[in-house]
């Protein structure tokens, strides 16, 4: 897993993936929270090995803004 050291969070948005993220129990807490139908669609398969970064561009149609910015906060907090 890529793990920031000494920043805000241990997921570094560019480098960690979807995949590394719910992997993680807490990370896996915050998207299933937010985000329940998108983590069972069938085309999440592609998504798990995009970066957290690319992930959060591909899903603006389907995840609002407000959504989006909660989820990214909740992950740095981690």
């Amino acid at each position: 897993m890529n793990w920031r050291l000494g920043h805000m969070g241990k997921f570094d948005f560019d480098s960690t993936t979807l995949g590394d993220v719910m992997n993680d129990a807490e990370g896996n807490a915050v998207l299933e929270k937010h985000i329940p139908k998108i983590l069972k669609s069938p085309i999440i398969g592609i998504a798990k090995k995009k970066s957290l970064t690319a992930v959060f561009q591909m899903a603006k149609g389907q995840v609002d803004e407000a959504t989006a910015a909660t989820i990214r906060t909740e992950l740095e907090a981690l």
